[in-house]
């Protein structure tokens, strides 16, 4: 992976008022490159490697196809590392159901039938899901007496061979002349279609967002009509989901106790104690600083 100055590719930024901030995220920011262009500009803590899986993962979606930004080259600009992709025109998903909640219903199962076909594609090159969770059990927060049993259970699941996007949720769903655009393949992977689900899930409900009782309301509903859509699309059984949220749940761990947090551990130990799990207590669980699988640093908790 090579980093290159704008000037060498012929797009020289210097003088031109359009390069300004448009969408901040975890890992960096979204900056405007004349009307054509972004650059996508991460942390220093971002791994190299999760910049080279970002770009490699969405020109393989795009060539499988899906509407997807395939990423153009990479650039080095204002000292920061960073990814040159096409501009979308248009909005996010989570803005345009803010603006317009009637149309959540629509927009949600026509986004579940895009995700179908993303999880027709059969990638190479792109780690292991299973692998992504037994790393970040093995160095999360969790004691030993869940961590090691929450380990051999995962070698019982289905590997799967599929393309898995990793961070699905309304925020990175594009909205441009009514298409939907996939975006922020920076946690795609291969592996089981149920796995990606059940992440969606979590996401929706307990992802970064807004908070409070109507909101909650809100996120759990439009969860139930992701699951409803893909259901009436996909092959993805009920027992599947249902065996993958514990190892999913324990493995978002790493990264800190996610938004409703009462909720969400009553929702990790009840779909542990389902398949024989122990469940685990706030109380009990130590960070540490540490780096994730999708290879950003944090501090520990």
């Amino acid at each position: 992976m090579q980093f290159h100055r704008l000037a060498d590719i012929g797009l020289d930024p210097v003088g031109d008022p359009s390069l300004a901030t448009i969408a901040r995220g975890a890992s960096g920011q979204l900056l405007a490159l004349g009307t054509d262009h972004v650059l996508k500009l991460f942390d220093d803590q971002a791994a190299d490697s999760m910049i080279e899986r970002e770009a490699f993962a969405s020109r393989l979606a795009a060539r499988a196809g899906l509407p997807v930004p395939a990423a153009l080259d990479f650039v080095r600009y204002d000292g920061a590392r960073a990814i040159l992709y096409p501009r979308v025109h248009g909005v996010s998903m989570a803005d345009e159901l803010r603006r317009r909640p009637l149309r959540g219903e629509r927009l949600l199962r026509r986004w579940m039938m895009l995700c179908r076909q993303m999880h027709m594609v059969v990638p190479d090159g792109l780690r292991s899901f299973k692998d992504v969770c037994r790393t970040d059990m093995l160095h999360g927060p969790l004691p030993d007496r869940v961590k090691l049993p929450a380990i051999e259970y995962l070698e019982s699941l289905p590997d799967g061979d599929r393309l898995l996007h990793g961070d699905l949720h309304i925020g990175n769903v594009m909205l441009a002349d009514e298409a939907l655009i996939l975006v922020d393949w920076s946690k795609a992977a291969r592996g089981d279609p149920a796995a990606d689900l059940v992440r969606m899930d979590m996401l929706m409900r307990f992802g970064v967002g807004p908070t409070g009782l109507v909101v909650g309301i809100w996120r759990d509903w439009a969860t139930r009509a992701c699951q409803r859509a893909y259901r009436g699309i996909g092959d993805v059984p009920p027992e599947r989901l249902a065996a993958w949220r514990p190892i999913v749940a324990l493995a978002w761990l790493r990264v800190g106790v996610p938004k409703r947090a009462k909720r969400f551990l009553q929702y990790a130990n009840q779909s542990a104690q389902r398949v024989g799990l122990p469940p685990v207590e706030l109380a009990e669980l130590r960070w540490r600083a540490s780096t994730g699988s999708d290879g950003k640093s944090f501090p520990g908790n």
